[in-house]
């Protein structure tokens, strides 16, 4: 079957296979909510395809790809390469591996692709209400947000150009918080911005140059990101309150999603084992891990009962999706048919 034939055909995807193998510690199913996770999804044939087109590239490139995502300089790249585009470079070519925007029903590993998104949009946060879902895609050349709307099934537009917009999340009072990439002379800048609504001019949240990832605490009170240095490993910073506060340095690290309540940020760590899931208060107190697992731990995002975590294994050349208890216990595997990257719950 093409790529086109599934794209046209295909509006729901069954759970088969591989679903939820692995259990481990005594984590049922039935004790996980029920709101979706959000996920960039390859079907199997697909992540197989990309899989192997990655461990086919040369082994230069292989260790490049390999240290640039270890400390968190990938996504970096990549703005960079937006930035290029913004002041008139060619713009890449899509990647054929890029998979679709899914929403993951936790217990039955059924997957609903959202219809409305182009191939490549990822998912980035759900509102309070977990009714709509804010997702980056390319608009043209650049990245831009869009949000899709549960209720209706509709996406929309939330940011334009000039500046290029990859990521973002709900803050408090309506407010749209996003980082922004542009140039300043020769030097690409990336920046975190609060916009409110009515077409008040954006509020920059700090002062850096190279912050990225804001993460938005559901009940308003906090927002986090990551500041990655020109050396060194990338840096986790939250303002708390999220809109006068004074910004802090909390920890090492990258990835940040906050518990519901806003109490915690979990968080990917750097420590002698690799990246490893930790969690954090806002004001720095509390620094612990959650769990302690032997793999590498990427893009956590904490469910919405406050009690479980996903989080995704890189595991040659694919990312698998796993499911763990906040408290650290209870690890599984939630879903491998097919790949289920950047999970947003």
């Amino acid at each position: 079957m093409t790529r086109s034939s599934r794209a046209l055909g295909r509006a729901l995807i069954g759970a088969v296979g591989l679903w939820a193998v692995g259990c481990l510690s005594g984590l049922s199913l039935d004790e996980l909510p029920q709101q979706p996770l959000a996920v960039l999804y390859r079907e199997p044939q697909e992540a197989r395809e990309r899989a192997d087109a990655l461990r086919d590239r040369d082994p230069e490139a292989q260790r490049a790809a390999k240290a640039r995502h270890k400390f968190g300089v990938a996504e970096v790249d990549a703005l960079r390469r937006q930035a290029t585009n913004l002041l008139g470079g060619a713009p890449e070519e899509s990647d054929e591996h890029a998979g679709r925007l899914a929403l993951l029903d936790p217990r039955t590993g059924e997957v609903r692709l959202v219809e409305g998104a182009r191939r490549g949009a990822s998912p980035l946060d759900w509102s309070p209400d977990h009714q709509r879902l804010l997702f980056t895609q390319l608009d043209g050349a650049y990245l831009q947000l869009f949000e899709y709307d549960q209720a209706n099934g509709t996406v929309r537009q939330v940011s334009r150009g000039p500046e290029v917009h990859p990521r973002g999340c709900y803050g408090p009072d309506g407010r749209i918080v996003m980082m922004t990439v542009g140039a300043e002379g020769s030097e690409v800048v990336t920046r975190i911005v609060v916009r409110a609504p009515g077409g008040v001019p954006p509020e920059r949240l700090g002062e850096g140059t190279r912050d990225h990832s804001p993460a938005c605490a559901p009940d308003g009170g906090s927002i986090a990101w990551v500041s990655s240095p020109e050396r060194g490993l990338p840096e986790l910073w939250a303002r708390t309150p999220a809109l006068t506060g004074v910004p802090r340095r909390l920890s090492p690290g990258r990835f940040p999603s906050f518990s519901p309540d806003g109490e915690w940020i979990v968080y990917s760590a750097p420590i002698a084992g690799g990246w490893k899931l930790w969690r954090i208060r806002p004001d720095g107190t509390g620094r612990a891990p959650v769990g302690d697992g032997v793999l590498e731990e990427l893009h956590p995002s904490v469910a919405p009962d406050g009690l479980h975590v996903a989080y995704v294994v890189e595991d040659g050349y694919r990312p698998v999706l796993y499911v763990r208890r906040l408290d650290g216990s209870g690890d599984r595997i939630l879903f491998n048919d097919g790949d289920g990257d950047r999970p947003v719950w």
